[in-house]
């Protein structure tokens, strides 16, 4: 299931495009819903860091992945490896993070990347490590 969670009035609040208002205002117990209702993962957009590359919204990415026995999949925000390894030690099963690998250099200029070795190292997917 995609979820959108957008911030108004400093509280988090699942958002709804198609009808542009606010659905729901406990984003834990809707999510939590989904699950029970049979979803097999959950892909949660930060709509607020979406495009800013700005870094995952981490606070609500343990809030879920904390609450939830289903992957989590954290959207919107990704600048950096960094960030890509903050999203997995918050408790992320995956990251997408597209604006990471198509806007390169100083002016973002679209540009498909691939991540270098010296990239893949910082992220050290060892579980040890975690």
């Amino acid at each position: 299931a995609s979820v959108d969670v957008k911030k108004r009035f400093f509280k988090k609040n699942i958002y709804c495009y198609k009808k542009g208002n606010i659905h729901s205002n406990n984003v834990s117990e809707y999510i939590k819903s989904l699950e029970l209702r049979g979803a097999g993962e959950i892909f949660l957009t930060s709509v607020d860091n979406e495009g800013l590359q700005a870094g995952f919204d981490i606070d609500l990415i343990k809030d879920i992945a904390s609450s939830i026995n289903i992957p989590l999949i954290a959207h919107g925000g990704c600048r950096s490896f960094n960030d890509i390894k903050s999203a997995f030690k918050a408790g992320a099963s995956a990251v997408s993070c597209g604006s990471k690998f198509i806007y390169s250099g100083p002016h973002n200029a679209v540009l498909i990347n691939y991540i270098s070795e010296e990239e893949y190292n910082i992220l050290n997917f060892n579980k040890d490590s975690q």
